[in-house]
């Protein structure tokens, strides 16, 4: 795997460009125009290899997966299920919604809707659930779409469970007059901020995540839906293909914690290599793959890299992101996991990989064999 990275005159130009409704926000390379001096060929170089190293965020507020969403989050609270980490307390954006200005019609109607999802959703987890990925991916693809049955065409059919289908699109009106514009615009100043922190900061981070993990980013865009609500984590992702879900509302991504979410969900795409490697210790120990040290890792590598990414911030000015805020976040995202051991042997025995002392191998059978 290729490990050499661009020069610095290769360095992409990311463009946001705002989609109908200003649902999506993508970084793109630009191609070269009529006039420039730069060669189709070049062109094409840089484009090759930029992709080693910085990744393309597509940045979603869609309709109907912002939908199922905010319904998931009401079934939960509904049957008085948590929706923080660890049962604690959860933001105020979290609460359950006011249905004091609804007509009785549609207090029904929506009350039905929050009915099923308690049913057939509220005890299931948003990022491991099949059932619900597969929902949360096609409703993601959706988000330009009227209805879900396909009346406006054949693209617009989503193929969903009847049941489903019905309950999205009767409680469709009630949550379009009543709670999306508010969502909607929290999200698009979520995605407005965090694409600015990309255009940034974003190149230094990406290029040592995909050198530490001996990876290349892909080279389609990477979609993140941003939704009020992601599960009490603030954010997942699922692989295969490749999907990230972010709150807009959870108080550990805002600021320059947006941008680190960004990359450590987005990260996953590319710690393929370190998944194998903890897959085939596990093999040469006997031992089954330990739940949860995959994304431990994840998060420590990424946690760790925008530390290095910006040293000494405070003498650097007040714009620039300071390492403190990404120490604490740390701290307390190793606290709501219960990963407190994870991240001691991480410290132990990845860490030297990270200081460039050992080898991925040597790190990883070190790692395994300590639990």
């Amino acid at each position: 795997m290729r490990k050499n990275f661009p020069s610095a005159r290769w360095l992409p130009v990311i463009l946001l460009l705002t989609f109908a409704a200003a649902r999506s926000l993508v970084a793109q390379v630009p191609s070269p125009g009529r006039g420039s001096s730069v060669t189709p060929a070049q062109a094409r170089e840089a484009s090759e290899q930029t992709r080693l190293w910085m990744p393309v965020f597509q940045f979603r507020n869609g309709f109907w997966v912002n939908l199922e969403h905010f319904l998931y989050l009401q079934a939960r609270l509904a049957r008085g299920l948590s929706v923080a980490p660890n049962g604690g307390p959860s933001p105020v954006a979290w609460r359950a919604a006011d249905l004091s200005a609804l007509a009785p019609a549609e207090r029904t109607a929506w009350q039905n809707a929050v009915a099923y999802y308690e049913r057939n959703f509220a005890d299931f987890d948003l990022a491991y659930d099949s059932s619900l990925t597969r929902v949360d991916r096609r409703l993601s693809e959706m988000s330009d779409c009227a209805d879900l049955t396909g009346k406006g065409g054949n693209v617009c059919d989503a193929g969903l469970d009847p049941a489903l289908t019905t309950a999205l699109e009767q409680a469709a009106p009630i949550y379009r007059a009543h709670w999306w514009p508010e969502q909607r615009k929290a999200n698009r100043a979520w995605i407005e901020q965090a694409s600015q922190m990309v255009r940034e900061y974003g190149g230094k981070p990406a290029e040592l995540l995909a050198n530490l993990f001996n990876n290349t980013w892909p080279a389609d865009p990477i979609p993140i839906d941003v939704t009020l609500y992601a599960g009490p984590y603030g954010a997942y992702t699922t692989l295969f293909p490749l999907h990230v879900d972010i709150s807009s509302a959870a108080p550990q991504n805002q600021g320059i914690l947006a941008l680190e979410v960004v990359f450590r969900e987005s990260s996953h795409s590319i710690a393929e290599p370190v998944s194998e490697a903890i897959a085939s210790a596990c093999r040469r120990d006997t031992k089954p793959e330990p739940r949860g040290l995959w994304p431990a890792l994840v998060f420590y590598t990424t946690m760790q890299v925008f530390r290095q990414a910006f040293p000494g911030a405070a003498a650097q000015g007040a714009s620039t992101p300071n390492p403190a805020a990404f120490v604490a976040a740390h701290s307390q995202y190793v606290a709501e996991r219960g990963w407190q051991t994870y991240d001691a042997l991480l410290t132990l025995y990845w860490q030297p990989f990270l200081d460039g002392r050992w080898d991925m191998r040597s790190a990883i059978e070190q790692l395994v064999g300590a639990l």
